[in-house]
């Protein structure tokens, strides 16, 4: 028996075998001749029997030559056969013939020999097969991102992620310090310092690969800082991922911060190892002792960078200030004692790094700014919050008077800059450090410093607009603690519209006075200052949150109540019909209300079914398609998912319960609402979340008959609005993410005394650099090209471009 034959190594074939001698396929060249196969068996000869030879094909004549069979006409090569330039994963019969018996149910790449040789134009690399041998591949590192410079497992690859076009020179085993630029901050670089976000200031410039590789020991399991140097490895690496950095990409910044911001990984915990050191020093001299220059200020930016705060996904961003949140006290400790020590000795810069008084404020303020408006509560509830943005205000008066001193004052890097990028730098420090106070003084409910005078103005005696102002002013009753006698109206009747519950109470659906409604026109008599954003946003919050109310404010008039609901619920439901003025409001009642049941809603959390009486008319048809009919044709407007829904709950004992009034959103779909319509004509069921827990426990009562006094008259009330829609907008004015003082162009859209803003000194864009120019020569039909720039900071170019304008 011949010996089995073995069959080819295909890495000794392409040039490299790991496995020398010791592999166990044939090694052997293209060039030398393959050993033959083996000699085929020669077929048995079978055993006569009657049965065979009745069966065998008659005797050919003697002399005659039987005809060999024909070949098949599609060659075929034997299984055994070696094929060296058969791709991996290809069908070795579609390969050399172009043809496969098992056609769709092959498993292999259907491909021939002659296409293969076709060039293919490809737009982008593509990932190499994993199986591919890749000669020039570096140990431990990652065959896609080396070949293409991406990698789809992003920081859960094992593997370094170094590319062929940018080989790693760094050594794999040991830890160096971070990479310094020393003499930072250039004056042609302005625009990035005044951008509004820290990155501006950002000092590294790793790429995604080597952040990658520079990161992978900080993330393992049980890891920790072992040193000092570490920490600034880490925080160099914190610094080099930016918007600024050309080598990133935003949503290679969006995947490290989600890798850093994960509570259940380790990179939140090394920014937190930084915050708690506990010797952070303006001059670390000691080993164990950590710069606040090199470790903590990166650490600081980059969680107010912009790539962080204009994240679409919140929780990476409160992860990160939850942090800072938990380890504000520590925090405070540092940032005081290293900017004062600091501002003592006239310097921000330690002995290995260049650091500007700009870079240390900007970022400082930023930081505590995001950390105030995404953290509620955060003012009140460190004490020492207040204190620090006070000394910080102190601080950078003090820094800007220094470095703008002849000689100056503070060894700065940019004392050398010229007068107007200075100017320019610093007005957008302080404005930042302005808005950070106002906040602070805010959730203070104090002032920490006192207001600038403001200049009365009057308007013209006479006018139409002085009249209108005056009857307003005649007519005033403010809210809260400004309404007469000094008690507010109801329960949910303040001065600050932060505290105002956007969804009203039963204590303001029934009581009898009017709501405060401020007149938005300029001069007329408010509680807030006549100039401010904060008025601006009051007016607009109560004016908007009117439209919400205007169609309930009317169902406590016991004497007209009593008789359209009497009317109506002998009707079975109908329209409720209220005079209110010259205004007439109409809503829809439903009657016969039942609850069937509370359920756990994953969008709107509990929902009670209820069932109460179909309208009359065509929504009690007869034919349940009709009916189905009809609720499709009105579902956009009555009854709809997210509309505002009451229950007006009068017991049968009014001496257990005084009559109560509930709101809630419907949380059924359309769909649900004509399965009802079609499945009776006499009643309808809905889901209504209610926003008040005491209706659910009053409903839960009356499902368990816990309280028979708890039946009484129920009825549905529908006001005509889409709660939902109007409901962002106001929790939008609420937020305390945007405070007013924060909204872009705030000067600008409110309202002076004088109501006009002529008065108003238009600031330059915030984009506009000293050396930053509009070309206005294009406004001109000419055909010799005309050269007017616009240097918006310099008032000799504006009053320039607007005589060439006028004249033009």
């Amino acid at each position: 028996m011949p010996p089995k034959q073995r069959r080819i190594c295909d890495f000794h074939q392409r040039g490299h075998c790991r496995l020398g001698s010791n592999c166990k396929f044939l090694h052997t060249n293209t060039d030398e001749p393959a050993s033959p196969p083996p000699t085929p068996k020669p077929p048995k000869t079978p055993k006569s029997s009657s049965f065979s030879a009745a069966n065998q094909s008659p005797a050919t004549p003697q002399g005659s030559r039987r005809k060999p069979a024909q070949p098949p006409t599609t060659p075929t090569t034997p299984a055994s056969q070696y094929v060296a330039d058969l791709p991996r994963n290809t069908c070795r019969s579609f390969w050399e013939t172009g043809r496969c018996d098992r056609g769709l149910s092959c498993k292999f790449d259907h491909t021939t020999r002659a296409q293969s040789s076709q060039p293919k134009s490809i737009s982008q690399p593509t990932p190499p097969p994993a199986n591919r041998f890749v000669a020039d591949l570096p140990r431990n590192t990652c065959r896609t991102y080396w070949e293409t410079g991406k990698c789809d497992r992003s920081y859960d690859c094992k593997f370094q992620h170094t590319s062929r076009s940018q080989p790693s020179s760094q050594p794999k085993t040991t830890f160096r310090a971070a990479p310094l630029v020393l003499g930072a901050l250039m004056e042609e670089y302005l625009d990035r310092y005044v951008s509004g976000f820290s990155d501006g200031f950002a000092l590294h410039s790793f790429n995604p690969g080597q952040v990658h590789n520079k990161l992978k020991p900080f993330i393992q399991d049980g890891s920790e800082f072992r040193t000092s140097q570490e920490m600034y490895h880490f925080a160099s690496i914190l610094d080099s991922v930016h918007e600024f950095n050309d080598e990133f990409e935003y949503d290679d910044g969006q995947s490290f911060l989600a890798l850093v911001s994960d509570p259940s990984k380790e990179g939140i915990h090394r920014i937190q190892d930084i915050l708690l050191h506990e010797s952070v020093l303006s001059e670390a001299v000691n080993p164990d002792d950590l710069s606040f220059q090199r470790a903590y200020l990166p650490v600081l930016g980059y969680i107010s960078s912009r790539w962080v705060l204009r994240s679409t996904l919140r929780r990476n961003i409160n992860a990160l200030y939850g942090l800072l949140h938990h380890s504000f006290e520590e925090v405070d400790r540092v940032l005081q004692s290293c900017i004062g020590s600091c501002m003592d000795k006239n310097s921000f810069s330690d002995s290995s790094t260049s650091v500007s008084g700009l870079r240390v404020f900007c970022t400082v303020a930023k930081c505590l700014f995001e950390y105030a408006t995404h953290v509620k509560g955060a003012v009140s509830q460190h004490p020492c919050f207040a204190d620090l943005v006070t000394n910080l205000v102190e601080w950078s008066e003090i820094w800007a008077l220094g470095v703008f001193a002849s000689p100056p004052r503070f060894n700065d890097p940019i004392a050398d800059w010229s007068p107007e990028s200075k100017s320019t730098a610093i007005d957008r420090m302080k404005k930042s450090i302005d808005v950070l106070y106002d906040v602070v003084a805010k959730a203070e409910g104090s002032t920490l410093r006192p207001a600038p005078p403001r200049k009365a103005e009057v308007l013209e005696p006479g006018s139409e607009s002085q009249i209108l102002v005056d009857k307003l002013n005649m007519a005033y009753d403010g809210p809260g603690i400004h309404h007469e006698g000094g008690a507010p109206r109801h329960d949910n009747d303040d001065e600050d519209v932060t505290r105002i519950q956007v969804v009203p109470t039963h204590g303001e659906l029934t009581s009898f006075d009017d709501p405060y409604l401020p007149a938005n026109i300029p001069g007329a008599r408010h509680h807030l200052p006549g100039d401010s954003m904060e008025r601006l946003v009051d007016i607009q919050f109560r004016l908007l949150r009117e439209e919400l109310m205007f169609v309930l404010d009317d169902l406590q008039k016991p004497s007209s109540v009593k008789t359209q609901l009497g009317t109506l619920l002998e009707k079975g439901g109908g329209l409720y019909r209220t005079q209110s003025g010259s205004d007439s409001v109409m809503f829809s009642m439903y009657t016969g209300v039942k609850f069937k049941n509370i359920d756990c809603d994953m969008r709107w959390g509990l929902a009670v079914e209820v069932e109460f009486d179909t309208p009359h008319g065509h929504a009690r048809n007869p034919s349940s398609a009709k009916r189905a009919a009809y609720w499709e044709s009105v579902g956009r407007k009555r009854l709809m998912q997210g509309g505002l829904i009451g229950l007006l709950w009068i017991p049968a004992d009014t001496t257990a319960y005084d009559t109560k009034f509930y709101i809630g959103t419907i949380t059924s779909f359309g769909d649900d609402l004509k399965k009802s319509a079609a499945a009776s004509p006499d009643t309808l069921s809905l889901k209504i979340s209610f926003f008040d827990s005491e209706a659910e426990v009053r409903i839960l009562n009356a499902l368990h008959k816990r309280r028979p006094d708890e039946e009484g008259i129920k009825v549905l009330i529908e006001a005509p609005i889409m709660f939902e829609s109007i409901r962002p907008f106001l929790e939008s004015l609420q937020s305390p993410e945007r405070p007013p003082p924060s909204i872009p162009f705030a000067r600008y859209l409110s309202h002076p005394d004088s109501g006009t803003l002529s008065d108003v000194e238009i600031d330059p864009p915030a984009y506009a650099t000293p050396r930053f120019e509009f070309k206005l020569g294009c406004l001109f039909d000419s055909d010799q090209p005309v050269n007017l720039p616009l240097r918006p900071n310099d008032p000799l170019s504006v009053q320039d471009a607007r005589d060439a304008l006028k004249a033009h």
